[in-house]
């Protein structure tokens, strides 16, 4: 239903906002699309209506279809007029005979309307800017989890490693022991049973602290110092101390 056509413009919109106010006290929910400038400061002003435009796109004369909630639409005849090329001299009479009222109202709707795509260009912008935080905390978060899972292969094949190295130990000893076991019955045979004892005691040695030459005890931390070589008993190595710098 077209309110107000064919008659007077202002009689025109205060059939309309009357007709509007009927159907808000019926408690109806109305949708009605207007140019009339006074149905747009209606709303404005009085509870229980609200603005909104579709934004309009001037370099290119074609709306985005993107719609603005609260945003009267905002009147683009002189902009359009301008960009098909009418004459400047004919744009600025028509502009002069516009009243200072209805440009004081056109230049709030178009302060409104710029305030509002500015947000709305930061609005996309700050969600851009979150969405890049999560993409970084969740490789992050990746690569930590692949450090702790890398750290956790290390230890259990160290430990792997050092169980192997007594295995091997044990069997060594074992058979040392039988050896020395047999030969105790044989008296020409001392020698050779002091020989596997300290063969025996070469291995645990090995096995317990290592191939280093370095003395067994404990280190006052106040010695150590960076550059240090330090032998590392359960990975039966010597490492460099600026690993753990």
């Amino acid at each position: 239903m077209n309110f107000g056509s064919g008659t007077d413009p202002i009689e025109g919109s205060r059939l309309a906002i009357s007709i509007l106010e009927y159907f808000h006290n019926l408690g109806a929910i109305t949708i009605s699309t207007t140019h009339y400038q006074e149905l747009k400061e209606y709303a404005l002003s009085n509870t229980g209506f609200e603005n909104a435009s579709f934004e309009f796109n001037i370099e290119n004369l074609s709306p985005t279809y993107k719609l603005l909630i609260g945003i009267p639409g905002k009147s683009n005849a002189f902009a359009i007029s301008k960009k098909l090329g009418l004459d400047n001299n004919i744009l600025e009479r028509a502009k002069s005979l516009v009243e200072n009222n209805d440009i004081n109202i056109e230049d709030l709707l178009k302060g409104i309307y710029d305030n509002k795509i500015e947000i709305e260009k930061q609005k996309e912008e700050t969600t851009k800017n979150l969405n890049q935080i999560e993409l970084l905390r969740k490789k992050l978060e990746k690569d930590y989890s692949d450090l702790e899972e890398k750290a956790n292969k290390t230890i259990i094949n160290a430990k792997n490693k050092a169980r192997d190295i007594l295995l091997d130990a044990q069997e060594d000893a074992d058979k040392i022991i039988k050896d020395m076991n047999a030969l105790s019955k044989n008296k020409n045979s001392i020698q050779k049973l002091y020989d596997l004892k300290n063969e025996l005691n070469v291995k645990l040695k090995n096995v317990t602290y290592g191939n280093s030459n370095n003395e067994k005890g404990n280190i006052d931390i106040k010695n150590i110092k960076i550059g240090m070589s330090v032998f590392v008993i359960p990975l039966n190595k010597e490492r460099n101390s600026n690993i753990l710098t």
